[in-house]
């Protein structure tokens, strides 16, 4: 009888540990990991409509979007030769916020800065949405 009991509350302490142990993984790894696929389909879905206003006022030769955790907003980057700007007759490469429309950075203002921070921003291994 004195085995059993000691039996049923190992069984009942290894039962609450699994519980718990289930319990913070679902909190701390599975939500966050979800609201992060969350935001990147929310993204992929801005990004799509924010490049096709994007085609109808200039010509875009390259396009990638990708929700950025570091910045918690979607992010576009871009090169484009105006149709109707001051930028007539050159390319210009920018990555833009695409929920806000502001400009984060400008290759033609500083194309070593632009370089490093679309290398911290989509990573060399970018794949997009």
């Amino acid at each position: 009888m004195f085995m059993e009991n000691k039996f049923i509350k190992i069984g009942g302490i290894a039962g609450l540990l699994i519980l718990v142990s289930v319990t913070l993984y679902y909190i701390f790894v599975f939500l966050p990991d979800q609201r992060l696929y969350e935001r990147q389909l929310k993204c992929a879905d801005a990004g799509a409509k924010y490049s096709k206003g994007l085609e109808s006022k200039s010509d875009i030769l390259v396009m990638k979007y990708i929700y950025s955790p570091q910045l918690k907003t979607c992010i576009i980057r871009y090169d484009t030769f105006f149709k109707d700007s001051l930028l007539r007759g050159g390319a210009s490469s920018i990555i833009r916020d695409v929920y806000t429309g502001s400009e984060l950075y400008i290759k033609s203002r500083d194309e070593e800065l632009f370089n490093q921070k679309e290398k911290e921003l989509f990573g060399t291994n970018f794949r997009s949405i």
